[in-house]
């Protein structure tokens, strides 16, 4: 999802989290998405979500290290 398509990817990783919660790929997928655009406290509440759900995620801390140094 590149481009323009930002707008209607984040739309469908957040209507795939509303239906199925546990799916921490969306979530994960969300936060690159806000992370972009330099939302970064909502990035970091996807991240940290997908910390929860799956604490095994490869390189999750360094995403949340990332956007906690930005705020």
């Amino acid at each position: 999802h590149t481009g323009g398509r930002l707008d209607s990817a984040l739309t469908f990783y957040r209507r795939t989290i509303q239906l199925d919660p546990q799916y921490y790929q969306a979530s994960f997928q969300a936060g690159l998405i806000l992370q972009r655009w330099r939302a970064y406290n909502q990035a970091l509440a996807n991240y940290s979500r997908v910390l929860q759900l799956n604490p095994q995620f490869p390189r999750i801390h360094t995403y949340i290290g990332f956007c906690q140094e930005q705020l």
